[in-house]
């Protein structure tokens, strides 16, 4: 239903996935990542939403739990970083900024899910 009325308000349904989220990580609970992937590809697509959809989505990737489709939404992510095609209208600053973060975050998994060496930030 969520995905049938985001196109009407999409910085409602963004402030709605980013309470879900946030409830389900105070209680504790493991997130599907698959529940919301479409969607928060979708909402990245408008440059004003990018940031924070794409915030959302990190958070799906390192948090969600082992499943049959935890892997979809780390697959999927790298799509709106392509130089053609690209899935959003953020500028290239908007994703050089994403990738920096990546590139200097202290998360213990990157986006392979692979251990990532230090880098001076």
């Amino acid at each position: 239903m969520l995905a049938n009325v985001a196109a009407v308000d999409p910085v409602a349904t963004l402030d709605a996935i980013e309470r879900s989220i946030a409830r389900r990580q105070v209680a504790g609970e493991q997130l599907v990542g698959e529940e919301f992937r479409i969607l928060l590809l979708s909402l990245a697509f408008d440059s004003e939403l990018f940031d924070r959809s794409v915030a959302l989505i990190l958070v799906l990737i390192e948090f969600e739990e082992p499943g049959r489709f935890s892997n979809q939404v780390r697959n999927s992510f790298p799509s709106l970083f392509h130089l053609c095609l690209s899935g959003t209208h953020a500028t290239i600053p908007q994703r050089v900024a994403v990738i920096d973060g990546l590139l200097c975050s202290d998360s213990d998994r990157s986006m392979s899910g692979r251990p990532r060496r230090h880098r001076d930030c």
